[in-house]
């Protein structure tokens, strides 16, 4: 009787939404953003490779878990940061400022 690894619900639906391929060398690899993804695959690595190289009758299997860089917009924190994010939606700052070149924002 096989035993199932126990993966945890969170990381099942992380599972279920992040497609595995299978790489040109025969590996199974994972790109994810989710750090949380990652950390709990590598904790689990040894009892989920034994499993799956049991179920596909594999004994050479391996994965690989890549992390895949997300690009998002941070919010300006500083006084420069913030007045140039309200320039780019709003040019006319740009000409109050060259108007009242004496003030600091």
């Amino acid at each position: 009787m096989m035993n199932e690894v126990d993966l945890g619900s969170d990381l099942k639906q992380l599972l279920a939404d992040t497609k595995p391929q299978i790489t040109p060398d025969g590996a199974l690899e994972f790109e994810t953003s989710d750090m949380f993804f990652e950390r709990k695959l590598r904790a689990l690595h040894m009892p989920m490779l034994n499993y799956l190289r049991n179920e596909t009758a594999r004994p050479h299997l391996d994965y690989k878990v890549r992390i895949r860089a997300v690009d998002f917009d941070s919010k300006p924190y500083l006084p420069h940061d913030k007045f140039e994010a309200m320039a780019k939606t709003n040019p006319t700052l740009l000409q109050l400022r060259s108007i009242f070149n004496e003030l600091k924002y």
